[in-house]
């Protein structure tokens, strides 16, 4: 073979010669522009003239079509920030549960309630997080709520963090969800402190009862208008012996003079 004939740098193959590479565009170029429409002929100055105003006018149109959304846009971001103040950042927990009973969405208060992470929250059955107990509550309202269609609320023991039990107030209500399903939209509040407070005034009231009770005397406890509000077991034993009926009954509405 004789390198004299094929020089470096020129093309040895017949196909890729520069003449049958122009053959091969002009194919192509004639096979892109087979359908294209022909060029108009030549307009007059006041057809062009027409044409530069439509464009003008046109991008005029454009101009105020993307105002208008970047003012749809701030007005979102607006909406997306208050959503994030009333919703995320309530000092109340929200909750949002699917008909299934499966956790769709909560703000941070309930996830700190239930002590967890908000994305460890998500797509986990509510009941989860209510102490074993108290499901039968829950399940009872809840089939109240979806029977009636009216918001109900409760009071029920949940678990916190490091599953440490808390007294919880609910309110249930019910919603329509994007994907047209039915779901709860639950409102959670910690009300252990109040709870707290509620057992020890029980507690106080039964020791006051029970000091009473322990007393010899005949004692009636009035309130500030002389109508009796308690009596000791030695007053209840005192009117039975007197044939005094109901005497068991006389506390609230019940003045002392009237008795005696």
């Amino acid at each position: 073979m004789n390198h004299k004939d094929n020089p470096p740098g020129k093309i040895s193959n017949p196909q890729n010669s520069p003449a049958t590479l122009r053959q091969q565009a002009e194919a192509i170029f004639l096979e892109r522009t087979a359908h294209t429409p022909e060029l108009p002929e030549a307009h007059s100055p006041e057809e062009l003239k027409e044409m530069l105003h439509e464009l003008q006018v046109h991008q005029i149109e454009l101009e105020m079509q993307n105002e208008e959304l970047r003012r749809m846009h701030g007005e979102i971001e607006t909406s997306r920030a208050r959503y994030f103040d009333l919703y995320d950042l309530a000092p109340v927990g929200y909750l949002t549960v699917s008909e299934t009973g499966m956790i769709r969405e909560s703000n941070f208060a309930a996830a700190a309630l239930l002590g967890v992470s908000r994305r460890a929250v998500a797509n986990q059955p509510f009941t989860r997080f209510i102490l074993p107990a108290d499901q039968d509550i829950y399940y009872q309202r809840r089939m109240m709520l979806f029977e009636t269609r009216l918001p109900k609320t409760t009071e029920l023991r949940m678990l916190g963090r490091k599953n440490k039990p808390f007294w919880a107030h609910l309110e249930l209500s019910l919603a329509e969800g994007t994907d047209g399903q039915p779901e709860i939209r639950i409102v959670l509040s910690d009300i252990s402190e109040r709870k707290q407070t509620e057992a020890e005034l029980r507690a106080s009231e039964a020791l006051q009862r029970d000091v009473l009770n322990s007393l010899p005397a005949h004692i009636a406890v009035l309130d500030p208008a002389g109508v009796i509000v308690q009596v000791n077991a030695r007053w209840v034993e005192f009117a039975r012996a007197n044939d005094i009926p109901s005497i068991e009954k006389i506390g609230v509405g019940t003045n002392y003079i009237d008795v005696c």
